[in-house]
């Protein structure tokens, strides 16, 4: 019996190519239908068996056992648990940033509007926003930036995070005047 060795190299495959197009378009176009196939399923397949589909999602999130997951699970917990001890409102942080572009936070004009700006949210209440302070209130040099055109304000928005989006919208309403945005809520 005659055996004839087959040899594949780069070479010859690239003879067949140039010898055969057709056969081999034929052969990329079925590779592709076939990849379509497992892809999609057929045309009037129902969703239960498109792979694609059924396989990918528009959801992030961790999947498994995740540590951090775990963690982020905890300290919900603990935070809970500790503001029901303390009998305050759950309460999620922010920051509202203060920033000229001449003044400085020694200048009593951008004093008075960090000032009115934080009487603002305090004054939007508990059910609002729990509590905050401000540089003039604590002295903190960690809440100026090192050209001193800029504060931050942190606060704790009241609420769960779907509650807090709900508050954070009153928040930044306080720090928008008539003329324009006087402050950003990050």
């Amino acid at each position: 019996m005659f055996f004839m060795s087959v040899h594949i190299s780069p070479d010859g495959l690239s003879r067949i190519s140039a010898t055969r197009p057709v056969i081999v378009i034929g052969c990329w176009l079925a590779l592709a239908l076939v990849a379509a196939f497992i892809a999609f399923g057929p045309p009037s397949t129902p969703v239960g068996l498109n792979f694609l589909k059924s396989g990918t999602t528009t959801e992030l999130r961790l999947t498994g056992d995740i540590e951090s997951e775990k963690a982020k699970g905890l300290l919900a917990e603990v935070r809970s648990h500790e503001a029901d001890e303390l009998g305050i409102p759950v309460s999620v942080p922010e920051m509202v940033v203060i920033q000229s572009d001449s003044l400085t936070v020694d200048d009593p004009a951008f004093r008075a509007k960090t000032e009115q700006v934080f009487d603002g949210l305090i004054a939007l209440g508990p059910d609002v926003v729990v509590g905050g302070v401000n540089y003039y209130l604590t002295g903190d040099e960690s809440l100026v930036s090192a050209d001193r055109r800029t504060t931050l304000i942190p606060i704790n928005v009241a609420g769960e995070l779907s509650e807090a989006i709900d508050n954070t919208e009153r928040v930044v309403e306080v720090t928008t005047g008539p003329t324009g945005p006087t402050a950003s809520a990050l």
